[in-house]
Formats: structure tokens, C-alpha cells, sequence
């Protein structure tokens, strides 16, 4: 049985529940510092990406805006070729009625 006269080190207690707390202490501020500068990582990330998307995005309206302009002018040549296509058809009919009339007639 162990002797009720012992006497209790309360001086090692303290010392041992004060290195505790302050290891406790020190452990919770390398925590939070490594959750802050994660966290301030994430958020420079976000923004270089939010960047780039903006440029992207300004990109993409400029190419749309391009395709859009290079499309009216493909319709615009398209209807030039077609009616000088038909222009040519009726000079060339013409021509096939005047020679016929030219022939028909000698």
C-alpha cells in the first residue's frame, strides 16, 4: 500500500502542466499560421485564375466578334459570285440566242 505521508511534488505538477499548455499553445499557433497561409495560397490561386478567365473571356468575345464579321462578309462575296454567276447565265444566253438568230437567219 502506498504510504499517505508522500510528499506530492505540486512544483513538477506545475511545471508539467505549464510546458503542456504552452506546447498546446505553440501547436495551436503553427496551426492557425499554416491554415492562414494556406488559406492566403487559395485565395492568390483564385485570383490568378479569375485573371485568366476574364482574359479568356475577352479573347472569346473578340474571336466571336471576328467570326461573326468574317461570316457577313463571306455572304456578301457569296451574293456577288451569285449574281454575277447569273449575270454571266443571261449574257451567255444571249449570246446562244444571237447566234442562233444570226444563223438561222442566213
Amino acid at each position: 500500500m502506498a504510504d499517505p505521508h508522500v510528499p506530492v511534488p505540486y512544483g513538477w505538477i506545475t511545471a508539467i502542466g505549464v510546458a503542456t499548455s504552452a506546447a498546446g499553445a505553440a501547436i495551436w499557433r503553427y496551426v492557425t499560421a499554416q491554415f492562414r497561409r494556406a488559406q492566403e495560397s487559395q485565395d492568390a490561386r483564385l485570383a490568378t485564375a479569375e485573371t485568366k478567365l476574364e482574359s479568356c473571356e475577352e479573347r472569346h468575345a473578340e474571336t466571336q466578334q471576328t467570326v461573326i464579321d468574317l461570316s457577313s462578309r463571306v455572304g456578301r462575296l457569296e451574293g456577288r459570285i451569285e449574281g454575277r454567276a447569273e449575270g454571266v447565265a443571261l449574257l451567255v444566253k444571249e449570246v446562244v440566242e444571237a447566234v442562233r438568230d444570226s444563223g438561222g437567219s442566213d
